[in-house]
């Protein structure tokens, strides 16, 4: 059953090698879930995840360094609030700092209660951040660039484990999470429910002071255009366990959402808005079935970068179909026999240093070889299934669909 229903998505695929995917798998040392990630500048870039996983980039996302031993908590949320200052939290109520561009990151809070997760960090100024908790009532608040922290308890229900936190000036903010969206006017003092359901929010993101949006784990994408009085649900299609899970504008019209199946950690989305929201169109990713998105982040309106499972996928376009065909590109690169079943050949007639990395279905990387002329790769000891082969010349990232068919 397995070859037949292989056989048929490959002859799908044949029909689509001509389009170029609109976010493309980049090079990347995660060996653990990413969930985080955020950009102090353009080219230089953080992500974070799994067992206090930390990873940096210093060139656009071409190599990343772990910047912290993969043990510990999950990191849940990272953000900087200039180029060496930044804030990574965590399980357990941690909360890291670096003021020297992630060389070194120490613990500056661990909350001493049971249970305390912290979901989310956003710092609208220098100064003055703020932590969304999940599992005690409580978030927490800082006036001296995070060296302490206060907690200001909350009375919303259904908490939950999810959600995150923004805020348009130092006093006014929100917080999407199970339950509903809660307004700020007091420094987070006090919280105000906005809305009237009880969805699971997952994200929120504001691109002018009254015209915010939030993405729940059904799928749904509400926009409010009166700071939070009100607010207008617009469906993608997403079904089952199919959610959005981060969201974030690059100006008033132009905005993306990424999410995936919550239950299986696959089959990830993305979707792009240029409309202000009325209409979503779901953008194509080089990791078919790939990991699912957990989070998204632009340097400027045309790049970015969307983490998930183990990988790292990058726009240059907006995501925008790119004019240049896998067709053209085959001239360049030729990868047989495909299927493949104990291993393959890239043959290549470029003078360019090139390597490739190969990827699963759900992003996992799994080796990266150096390829000149001819390379022929055993793949005997993998599983059946759909890879992603990133082939990478010094100025561009070239992705194409392998199967291994036994």
């Amino acid at each position: 059953m397995i070859k037949k229903i292989l056989l048929l998505s490959v002859c799908f695929l044949g029909l689509h090698l001509t389009v170029y995917p609109q976010w493309v798998i980049i090079d990347s040392t995660a060996t653990n879930e990413l969930t985080s990630v955020f950009f102090p500048t353009r080219d230089t870039g953080y992500a974070v995840g799994y067992f206090q996983y930390i990873i940096k980039t210093t060139n656009g996302g071409n190599t990343w360094i772990t910047q912290s031993n993969p043990n510990g908590t999950t990191l849940s949320s990272v953000y900087f609030t200039d180029a060496n200052t930044g804030f990574a939290v965590g399980d357990g109520g941690l909360v890291l700092k670096t003021t020297n561009g992630g060389n070194n990151w120490d613990t500056v809070f661990y909350s001493t209660f049971n249970f305390d997760n912290f979901m989310s960090v956003f710092f609208p100024s220098k100064n003055i951040g703020y932590i969304l908790e999940a599992g005690n009532n409580k978030n927490y608040k800082t006036v001296d660039g995070g060296n302490t922290w206060i907690a200001q308890p909350y009375t919303w229900a259904n908490g939950g484990t999810i959600g995150s936190i923004f805020f348009t000036d130092t006093v006014t903010g929100y917080a999407a999470v199970l339950g509903g969206i809660f307004k700020t006017t007091d420094g987070g003092n006090t919280w105000a429910k906005k809305d009237s359901s009880t969805a699971g929010y997952n994200s929120i993101f504001f691109s002018t002071k009254d015209t915010g949006y939030a993405v729940t784990g059904g799928g749904h994408i509400l926009k409010t255009v009166d700071a939070g009085n009100n607010w207008t649900t617009y469906l993608t299609g997403l079904t089952g366990n199919s959610g959005l899970h981060s969201v974030y504008f690059t100006s008033s019209n132009t905005g993306y959402a990424v999410g995936g199946d919550f239950m299986t950690g696959g089959n990830g989305v993305i979707f792009k808005t240029t409309d202000g929201g009325l209409n979503w169109t779901p953008q194509t990713i080089s990791s078919f079935g790939g990991p699912m998105l957990s989070s998204v982040f632009f340097t400027g309106k045309d790049t970015g970068y969307a983490v998930g499972g183990g990988a790292i996928f990058k726009t240059t376009t907006g995501g925008v179909t790119s004019l240049v065909t896998f067709k053209n590109l085959n001239d360049k690169f030729k990868v047989y026999p495909n299927p493949a079943s104990k291993q393959f050949t890239i043959e290549t007639n470029s003078t360019d240093k090139l390597t490739m990395d190969l990827y699963s279905a759900n992003g996992r990387h799994i080796f990266t070889k150096n390829v000149s002329n001819y390379l022929t790769i055993d793949v005997d000891n993998l599983d059946e299934g759909f890879y992603t082969l990133a082939i990478k010349t010094e100025t561009e990232v070239i992705n194409k669909k392998l199967v291994i068919l036994r």
